[in-house]
Protein backbone atom coordinates (compact mmCIF):
# COMPACT_ATOMS: atom_id res chain seq x y z
CA UNK A 1 0.00 0.00 0.00
CA UNK A 2 2.94 2.10 1.05
CA UNK A 3 4.67 1.98 -2.43
CA UNK A 4 1.30 2.32 -4.29
CA UNK A 5 0.83 5.77 -2.25
CA UNK A 6 4.33 6.64 -2.95
CA UNK A 7 4.24 6.02 -7.03
CA UNK A 8 0.92 8.07 -6.64
CA UNK A 9 2.62 11.10 -4.67
CA UNK A 10 5.70 10.59 -6.70
CA UNK A 11 3.88 11.18 -10.61
CA UNK A 12 1.89 14.24 -8.73
CA UNK A 13 5.32 15.53 -7.79
CA UNK A 14 4.18 15.68 -4.33
CA UNK A 15 7.15 15.45 -1.52
CA UNK A 16 6.23 12.11 0.66
CA UNK A 17 4.99 12.83 4.14
CA UNK A 18 4.86 9.91 5.93
CA UNK A 19 6.93 8.44 9.13
CA UNK A 20 8.85 5.69 8.79
CA UNK A 21 8.16 2.76 10.52
CA UNK A 22 9.07 3.21 14.22
CA UNK A 23 9.08 7.01 14.25
CA UNK A 24 6.06 9.40 15.46
CA UNK A 25 3.89 10.87 13.10
CA UNK A 26 4.95 14.62 13.12
CA UNK A 27 2.17 17.19 11.00
CA UNK A 28 4.42 18.93 8.27
CA UNK A 29 2.57 21.59 6.71
CA UNK A 30 4.69 22.45 2.91
CA UNK A 31 3.42 25.88 2.05
CA UNK A 32 2.35 25.79 -1.36
CA UNK A 33 4.66 27.48 -4.46
CA UNK A 34 4.19 30.66 -5.24
CA UNK A 35 5.19 32.27 -8.55
CA UNK A 36 6.63 35.47 -8.80
CA UNK A 37 4.19 38.27 -10.54
CA UNK A 38 5.80 41.50 -11.41
CA UNK A 39 4.30 44.19 -10.47
CA UNK A 40 4.71 46.24 -13.45
CA UNK A 41 3.24 43.38 -16.10
CA UNK A 42 -0.58 43.78 -16.45
CA UNK A 43 -2.67 40.51 -16.84
CA UNK A 44 -3.72 40.04 -20.66
CA UNK A 45 -7.15 40.34 -19.92
CA UNK A 46 -6.76 44.12 -17.87
CA UNK A 47 -6.88 46.85 -20.51
CA UNK A 48 -7.38 45.13 -23.25
CA UNK A 49 -10.75 45.03 -23.51
CA UNK A 50 -13.14 48.21 -21.67
CA UNK A 51 -14.94 47.94 -18.66
CA UNK A 52 -18.31 48.72 -20.50
CA UNK A 53 -17.77 46.78 -23.58
CA UNK A 54 -20.30 44.05 -22.54
CA UNK A 55 -22.95 46.65 -21.75
CA UNK A 56 -24.62 47.31 -24.91
CA UNK A 57 -26.96 50.01 -25.11
CA UNK A 58 -30.54 48.55 -26.29
CA UNK A 59 -31.91 51.10 -27.89
CA UNK A 60 -28.79 52.01 -29.70
CA UNK A 61 -28.06 50.24 -33.41
CA UNK A 62 -25.31 47.74 -33.50
CA UNK A 63 -22.18 49.10 -34.51
CA UNK A 64 -21.77 47.35 -37.73
CA UNK A 65 -25.26 48.49 -38.95
CA UNK A 66 -24.12 52.67 -37.79
CA UNK A 67 -21.38 51.75 -40.55
CA UNK A 68 -23.35 50.28 -43.07
CA UNK A 69 -26.10 52.76 -43.15
CA UNK A 70 -23.19 55.87 -43.00
CA UNK A 71 -21.39 54.19 -46.08
CA UNK A 72 -23.70 54.88 -48.31
CA UNK A 73 -26.15 57.46 -48.76
CA UNK A 74 -29.78 57.28 -49.13
CA UNK A 75 -30.64 58.60 -52.55
CA UNK A 76 -27.83 56.22 -54.10
CA UNK A 77 -29.41 53.31 -52.10
CA UNK A 78 -33.29 54.38 -53.70
CA UNK A 79 -31.28 53.48 -57.06
CA UNK A 80 -30.03 50.23 -56.18
CA UNK A 81 -32.16 47.61 -57.02
CA UNK A 82 -32.91 44.65 -54.60
CA UNK A 83 -32.57 41.31 -56.20
CA UNK A 84 -33.86 39.47 -53.09
CA UNK A 85 -37.09 40.74 -53.39
CA UNK A 86 -39.91 39.55 -56.46
CA UNK A 87 -39.80 41.78 -59.34
CA UNK A 88 -44.13 42.95 -58.90
CA UNK A 89 -42.64 44.43 -55.21
CA UNK A 90 -39.45 46.18 -56.09
CA UNK A 91 -40.84 49.93 -57.34
CA UNK A 92 -43.29 52.32 -56.31
CA UNK A 93 -46.64 51.92 -58.11
CA UNK A 94 -46.24 54.83 -59.73
CA UNK A 95 -43.22 53.36 -61.72
CA UNK A 96 -45.76 50.77 -63.16
CA UNK A 97 -47.65 50.84 -66.43
CA UNK A 98 -50.78 49.02 -66.75
CA UNK A 99 -50.52 47.39 -70.64
CA UNK A 100 -53.84 45.34 -70.49
CA UNK A 101 -57.07 44.27 -68.73
CA UNK A 102 -58.68 40.85 -68.73
CA UNK A 103 -62.15 42.31 -66.82
CA UNK A 104 -64.79 40.94 -68.32
CA UNK A 105 -64.58 37.69 -66.62
CA UNK A 106 -65.49 36.29 -63.09
CA UNK A 107 -61.88 37.50 -61.81
CA UNK A 108 -60.56 40.32 -63.29
CA UNK A 109 -56.80 40.56 -64.37
CA UNK A 110 -54.48 43.00 -65.51
CA UNK A 111 -51.13 43.02 -66.91
CA UNK A 112 -48.59 45.53 -65.87
CA UNK A 113 -45.29 46.42 -66.97
CA UNK A 114 -42.16 47.35 -64.29
CA UNK A 115 -39.12 49.38 -64.98
CA UNK A 116 -36.74 46.23 -66.32
CA UNK A 117 -39.67 45.88 -68.77
CA UNK A 118 -41.17 43.15 -67.18
CA UNK A 119 -44.76 42.21 -67.82
CA UNK A 120 -46.74 41.08 -64.22
CA UNK A 121 -50.03 39.78 -64.47
CA UNK A 122 -51.95 40.67 -61.25
CA UNK A 123 -55.07 40.46 -59.91
CA UNK A 124 -57.60 41.24 -56.56
CA UNK A 125 -55.43 41.47 -53.61
CA UNK A 126 -52.55 40.58 -55.26
CA UNK A 127 -49.28 42.56 -53.49
CA UNK A 128 -47.81 45.40 -55.81
CA UNK A 129 -45.23 48.06 -54.87
CA UNK A 130 -42.41 48.23 -52.38
CA UNK A 131 -44.85 49.94 -49.95
CA UNK A 132 -47.13 47.18 -48.99
CA UNK A 133 -49.95 47.80 -51.49
CA UNK A 134 -53.06 45.59 -52.76
CA UNK A 135 -54.93 45.30 -55.58
CA UNK A 136 -58.57 46.37 -54.85
CA UNK A 137 -59.78 46.52 -58.03
CA UNK A 138 -59.60 45.82 -61.71
CA UNK A 139 -61.52 48.04 -64.10
CA UNK A 140 -62.30 48.93 -67.53
CA UNK A 141 -59.51 50.98 -68.00
CA UNK A 142 -57.76 51.00 -64.48
CA UNK A 143 -56.47 49.02 -61.93
CA UNK A 144 -56.61 50.72 -58.32
CA UNK A 145 -54.09 49.85 -55.57
CA UNK A 146 -54.81 50.89 -52.21
CA UNK A 147 -51.43 51.59 -50.17
CA UNK A 148 -51.49 52.66 -46.56
CA UNK A 149 -55.24 53.40 -47.03
CA UNK A 150 -54.93 55.62 -49.74
CA UNK A 151 -55.72 54.57 -53.53
CA UNK A 152 -53.19 54.85 -56.41
CA UNK A 153 -54.88 54.66 -59.78
CA UNK A 154 -52.49 53.13 -62.53
CA UNK A 155 -54.33 53.93 -66.05
CA UNK A 156 -54.50 51.68 -69.18
CA UNK A 157 -52.47 54.44 -71.85
CA UNK A 158 -53.52 54.12 -75.29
Amino acid sequence: MKQWLFALLFCLNVPPLLAQEGEPQAEKTVPPPQAEVSQSVTPPHQGAIPADAFKRDPFRLPQYLIDKLSAKPLAEAANTIDDTVEPIRRWAVTDYTLVGIIWDVKNPKALIRDKQNGVHVIKINDRVGNKEGRVKSVREGSVIVLENDTPKVIRLKK
